[in-house]
């Protein structure tokens, strides 16, 4: 999938592998954002253990980036900062046994055992008041609002 940031890439254990990108609704009463998805993504059954899954995005070149986690209740988020315009990459969080990292240019989750499959939710937004809009991709990739 190729963001207004950059391509956004799923890695397990290291190796790309594919997902399926679902675009949800990208306003109700929380939020207005320009685009919205749900990206779904199996785990190879084949992996029994000590699983590692990485949300990539491959910035475009010559952009300015500030990045870094933006956490809740039950969410993991990591967030991009770039002009005026933000994207955040959400998952469920606080998952016994998950660790998970933020790295600057991904979100890193790491398990025991295979969950089958993972969610992520993907935001981004062109602000225009950002004080007032910041917030939007927060709520926008969080998988409570998954309408």
């Amino acid at each position: 999938m190729v963001t207004d940031l950059g391509e956004i890439k799923i890695l397990v254990n290291e190796r790309e592998v594919s997902y399926d990108c679902v675009e949800l609704t990208n306003y109700i009463r929380y939020f207005k954002v320009k685009k919205r998805y749900k990206l779904i993504c199996k785990i190879p059954e084949t992996l029994k253990e000590n699983i590692q899954i990485k949300c990539i995005i491959t910035l475009k070149e010559n952009v300015k980036v500030m990045s870094g986690p933006e956490t809740g209740e039950n969410l993991a988020l990591i967030s991009f900062w770039w002009h005026n315009s933000k994207l955040s990459i959400g998952t469920v969080g606080d998952i016994e046994g998950v660790q998970y990292n933020y790295l600057e240019n991904a979100m890193e989750l790491k398990m025991r055992e295979n969950p089958e499959q993972v969610a992520f939710y993907v935001a981004w937004i062109d602000m225009i008041d950002e004080e007032k809009e910041d917030i939007y991709t927060w709520f926008a990739a969080d998988p409570a609002y998954d309408v």
